[in-house]
C-alpha cells in the first residue's frame, strides 16, 4: 500500500519488462505537507553504473502502467561526522502519483520513538527482486511481482540502525530477498502501525542445510533485515540540508509511456 516496486529497465522505444530486470523498492511518505519517495543510496549508485556502461537506463515503476521515474534522488549526508553517511535516498514527487498508481504515502509527522515503547516487533516489506513472475495476457505478456512481508523481532537501536531477527523452524520458499533495499519497515500494535525505518540490506534467509537444532548459530533458516532508522527529526535534518529537496518537483517530467503490453 505504500510502496511500489523499482525497477531498473531500459527505455528504449519498443523494449518491454522481462523478468531479469533488477528492482528495488520505493517506499512513498508524506511529511510537512509534501511527498517523497525514499530508496537507497546504493540503489541510485547502480544505476549511475549501469547509465554509465549501458545507454537508455531508466528508473520505473510498472504498477497501472509503466511510469518513468527521473533520477533527482538526493543523499543526505552523515548525521554524524564519525558515521558513515546513511544508506538512503530521496526525491520529492507530485502528490497526485502514489495516487494514480494505486498507493497512498504514509504521513510520517504522525510517527514517533515515543509510540515505540512496549514495541518489540515489526515487519519488513518489499519486492524481491527474483519473484518476478511472466503473466501472458493478450497480444503480450505483464511482468508480475510479489510483494513480501516479513515479521521478526526488533534488536535494540544502534547508530540509527535497526535489525529485525527471527530463527525459523522451516526453510523460506523465497531463497533471495534481495530487491527488498528501500522498502519499509513498520512498527505495529493492536490496530495501529507506523513507519519505522526503511530497509537497506535483506541477508538470504535459507543460508545453509542445518537441522533445527543447529539454528541457534544463525546458519538456519532465519530473517534478518537491517534498516535504517527514520524518524520526522531525522528526515527534518535530511530535508533541510540540502535545497534540492525542497525546490518543486513537477510531475509532467516524470515520463508515462502507455505500453499495452503491461
Amino acid at each position: 500500500m505504500h510502496c511500489v516496486a523499482l525497477f531498473l529497465l531500459d527505455s528504449s522505444i519498443g523494449k518491454q519488462p522481462t523478468e531479469s530486470d533488477i528492482n528495488a523498492t520505493l517506499t512513498f511518505v508524506e511529511y510537512d505537507g509534501k511527498t517523497y519517495g525514499i530508496t537507497c543510496k546504493h540503489v541510485v549508485d547502480i544505476f549511475k553504473n549501469k547509465e554509465t556502461s549501458e545507454k537508455n537506463t531508466c528508473f520505473a515503476t510498472l504498477t497501472k502502467g509503466k511510469y518513468i521515474i527521473l533520477n533527482n534522488f538526493v543523499c543526505p549526508q552523515s548525521d554524524c561526522l564519525i558515521l558513515p553517511a546513511p544508506d538512503i535516498a530521496i526525491r520529492q514527487i507530485h502528490p497526485d502519483f502514489p495516487k494514480a498508481i494505486g498507493k497512498i504515502p504514509i504521513k510520517l509527522e504522525q510517527q514517533s520513538l515515543h509510540d515505540l515503547r512496549g514495541i518489540k516487533h515489526a515487519f519488513a516489506v518489499g519486492y524481491p527482486t527474483k519473484q518476478k513472475k511472466k503473466i501472458n495476457v493478450q497480444n503480450g505478456y505483464r511482468i508480475e511481482m510479489r510483494c513480501v512481508h516479513a515479521l521478526a523481532e526488533i534488536t535494540p537501536i544502534s547508530n540509527n540502525h535497526l535489525l529485525l531477527y527471527a530463527e525459523l523452524d522451516q526453510p523460506v520458499k523465497i531463497q533471495d530477498f534481495s530487491g527488498m533495499s528501500g522498502g519499509p519497515v513498520f512498527w505495529t500494535n493492536e490496530n495501529k502501525y507506523g513507519l519505522l525505518g526503511i530497509i537497506y540490506e535483506a541477508l538470504p534467509p535459507n543460508p545453509g542445510d542445518l537441522t533445527p537444532s543447529d539454528s541457534s548459530l544463525g546458519e538456519g533458516p532465519r530473517i534478518c533485515i537491517k534498516a535504517e532508522l527514520l524518524t520526522p527529526e531525522r528526515f527534518e535534518v535530511w530535508s533541510s540540508k540540502d535545497q534540492r529537496l525542497t525546490e518543486e518537483i513537477n510531475w509532467i517530467k516524470d515520463i508515462k509511456l502507455n505500453v499495452n503490453l503491461l
